[in-house]
């Protein structure tokens, strides 16, 4: 009698390939989603905090303008409204405006970005509504900010502003 010889193959088979295949698959998709789903969050935090940050400077910036000026000459009369206030700080010329969508401050023919890169403002009005010959100088501010940055839906934060600032 011949002994038949019973070889230990190593190795694995085509199920447990495929098992070991289909399991690794859905590991990997269960990582895609976290990973995506971090990233969303991020990209979210980003825009509602460079709208924040932008709104709480750009409000505290004029009303700390308009609190040292001395005049106001844009928008000239109560009622009057636009997208331009022009101040008069000790003899220097303040003017704020909007170009495109972004809110620039001109001095001494040098003019600077108030908004972020992140972030664009839109609906800027300067509305007077006090004078001094029968009170304060003073000014409503509106305008709104919108981040450049897209939520995972596809859609961009905004907020709007709204302050009233007087002369001291």
């Amino acid at each position: 009698m011949s002994k038949l010889k019973t070889q230990n193959k190593k190795g694995f088979t085509i199920v447990e390939l495929l098992l070991y295949m289909t399991m690794l698959t859905g590991f990997l998709m269960v990582l895609t989603r976290i990973f995506t789903a971090s990233f969303d969050v991020q990209f979210d935090s980003e825009s509602q905090a460079s709208i924040q940050q932008d709104g709480r400077y750009i409000l505290s910036r004029i009303a700390y303008d308009i609190k040292r000026a001395q005049s106001i000459s844009t928008p000239a009369a109560v009622g009057n409204s636009g997208n331009t206030l022009a101040l008069t700080i000790n003899g220097i010329s303040y003017i704020y405006t909007l170009t495109g969508n972004n809110l620039t401050l001109t001095t001494n023919s040098q003019t600077d970005q108030l908004n972020s890169y992140s972030t664009q403002v839109s609906g800027l009005t300067f509305k007077r509504i006090g004078n001094g010959g029968v009170g304060k100088d003073t000014v409503q501010i509106q305008f709104t900010l919108t981040s450049i940055i897209r939520r995972s839906g596809g859609q961009h934060d905004a907020k709007s502003f709204q302050t009233t600032v007087g002369l001291r």
